[in-house]
């Protein structure tokens, strides 16, 4: 299975993105910026997998990439990081400062950490915390797939 994921993650990020459908008329796409680990990817696989059922447009990229962004652009972008000495990654720090606090709702950031009960500081964003466990990916995944549905509906 894992080199069937990490096949499947290598397909995603080689084509930068995937387009489905268009019965979201006047959506604009959803955006995942990732560091890559075994859990990262698999909860990224799952994410789009869903994604694509319902027509989504979904545009993956390397976390060091999302600089290049900007909120506005996406329907929703989320944010897959690891926090390293109590710190969120650069990029997304640089993203976070960036970005106008009425587009935050827009935002979801999943932090992997050793001690799942870090929180992040940074307000008007859906966020989560996991230790980084595969079998913790249904978890994660659930959450970041219910807070696109929920930001759609706006």
């Amino acid at each position: 299975m894992k080199r069937a994921l990490m096949i499947n993650v290598a397909i995603l990020l080689c084509l930068g993105r995937i387009v489905e459908g268009g019965e979201l008329i006047g959506k604009k796409p959803v955006l995942i910026a990732a560091q890559q680990s075994d859990f990262k990817d698999a909860v990224v696989v799952r994410v789009v997998e869903e994604l694509k059922k319902h027509n989504i447009e979904t545009r993956i990229i390397k976390m060091a990439e999302l600089k290049q962004h900007k909120a506005e652009t996406y329907e929703a972008v989320v944010m897959i990081q690891s926090i390293w000495a109590w710190r969120l990654a650069r990029p997304v720090r640089k993203f976070l400062k960036a970005t106008p606090d009425d587009l935050r709702a827009r935002l979801i950031l999943v932090s992997t950490a050793a001690n799942s009960d870090w929180r992040t500081k940074e307000k008007g964003l859906h966020a989560i915390t996991s230790a980084s466990k595969i079998d913790k990916t249904s978890k994660i995944a659930d959450f970041v797939i219910a807070r696109i549905f929920e930001i759609f509906k706006r």
